[in-house]
């Protein structure tokens, strides 16, 4: 059976990370990956998650917005210096 956006929530991480995988190109991508990096336990399926994310090179995704609802796994703000 093919892996879609309902595997999120299967057990399995693997599976959920086949969906994530699956997510790469669809118009909610950004939406969906920020949720799963919101409220995913397991180490890689978030890491897919936010690699996923990145994937995208949007804007939203990159802005700030996986660091706040992903508890963190997004790169930190820039450093200021003087």
């Amino acid at each position: 059976a093919p892996v879609g956006p309902a595997s999120l929530a299967d057990p399995d991480p693997a599976l959920r990370r086949e969906a994530v995988h699956a997510l790469v190109g669809a118009p909610d991508a950004v939406d969906r990956l920020v949720e799963v990096l919101a409220g995913e336990t397991d180490h890689s399926v978030r890491q897919a998650a936010f690699i996923a994310l990145a994937a995208t090179g949007s804007r939203a995704g990159m802005s700030g917005r996986a660091h706040e609802k992903g508890r963190g796994l997004a790169a930190p703000p820039p450093c200021r210096h003087g």
